[in-house]
């Protein structure tokens, strides 16, 4: 049963987060779940009373449910622990609980094999831009709602917006004339509430026009710039006015629906909405021809730097990475002399001398 003082120590944390720490609710929420499955696990002990032994044990409890029993992942008893471990350093700098052991946080550390498992890249899957077309191409468009479907995919792409700014656009933070999307976090839903202008990706003049048509479509029926880009639907407000009412998606969750029921029509793989930024970024590469080129499009994915998108979004399709490498099986290696002229790899022996005496000034 959990005792008056660590109700009171789990809400002052709370607020320490909350306030002092600037973090999200969400966080909160998880971090304080956390802490109750500790608490529950000791039987309620006071946190004042709480031992090496009794961490320890936690520890393996978890450890098992994760690798023996398959009932928590791997990545969830780190985050778990590692929560843990930052709520009990907040803990032991309270002067109430001056006599619990300075070190004590440092036993909610997981194993560096755990930590490994828990951050091992996963096997997701990653649409093709002809798995995309097809299923726009696929998308009913008779209603005003399928419209509104096939427009969320074709935006997905064009933009790469992540799911929660997705349904909290407004119609206004759309310019289809400079084709740029403001992602204003005063009424947007941003990853770490970061305001940016996000430039449309060179993804092609059919996902364009899908996304200008639906914009010009909602302001031919009279809809505010306020109104949500993507309303949950429409229905007549009774009273004088009797103006359209358009209302927000409440979750991200339609957003799922609407992929799923799309790739059941193309008879395709379905994929997770944000599968998309990693089409984008396994793109990007050829898209940007310069280091400058590359910088601006990984920026224009919400990434500070560019070894940010590479890693999470640009590892290479299996296929095409065993493809490369029977490539090289067939060419051999490449002269280190001539490490300029790798992309010319192919080309006969006396052009690429003759590229090399041409490049040398320049090297």
């Amino acid at each position: 049963m959990t005792s008056h003082q660590n109700a009171f120590a789990i809400y002052d944390y709370q607020k320490y987060l909350n306030e002092a720490r600037g973090l999200h609710e969400a966080t909160i929420d998880a971090a304080s779940r956390y802490i109750r499955q500790f608490e529950d696990f000791t039987g309620g002990i006071d946190f004042a009373r709480v031992s090496r032994t009794q961490i320890i044990s936690f520890k393996e409890s978890i450890r098992q449910k994760a690798e023996d029993e398959n009932c928590l992942s791997p990545s969830t008893v780190v985050h778990s622990l590692r929560a843990l471990g930052a709520f009990f350093s907040w803990l032991v700098t309270r002067p109430e609980y001056g006599k619990l052991a300075r070190d004590l946080p440092d036993y909610f550390t997981p194993s560096k094999r755990l930590v490994k498992i828990a951050n091992a890249p996963t096997d997701k899957y990653v649409p093709s831009v002809d798995e995309i077309r097809k299923l726009i191409a696929a998308s009913p468009r008779d209603t005003l709602l399928q419209r509104r479907d096939r427009a969320i995919i074709a935006f997905l792409y064009l933009t790469g917006v992540r799911n929660g700014a997705l349904v909290t656009l407004r119609l206004k933070h759309v310019d289809t004339a400079q084709k740029l999307v403001f992602q204003d976090a005063r009424e947007v839903a941003t990853k770490a509430s970061k305001t940016m202008r996000t430039a449309w990706f060179p993804v092609g003049e059919d996902f364009e026009e899908i996304v200008i048509n639906w914009v010009a479509e909602l302001r031919g029926i009279a809809a505010k710039e306020d109104v949500p880009l993507f309303p949950r639907g429409f229905r007549k407000e009774w009273g004088a006015s009797k103006d359209e009412c358009f209302e927000f998606l409440s979750s991200t969750d339609p957003v799922r629906k609407i992929i799923k029921a799309a790739a059941a029509v193309a008879e395709t793989v379905y994929f997770r909405p944000h599968a998309i930024r990693a089409t984008i970024g396994r793109n990007i590469e050829r898209w940007g021809a310069t280091a400058e080129e590359r910088k601006a499009l990984s920026q224009n994915l919400g990434h500070e730097r560019y070894v940010t998108t590479r890693e999470f979004y640009g590892a290479l399709p299996e296929d095409q990475q065993h493809a490369l490498i029977a490539n090289i099986r067939d060419r051999g290696e490449v002269d280190p002399q001539h490490d300029i002229l790798q992309p010319f790899a192919r080309a006969p022996e006396n052009i690429r001398t003759a590229l090399i005496e041409i490049l040398k000034p320049y090297r």
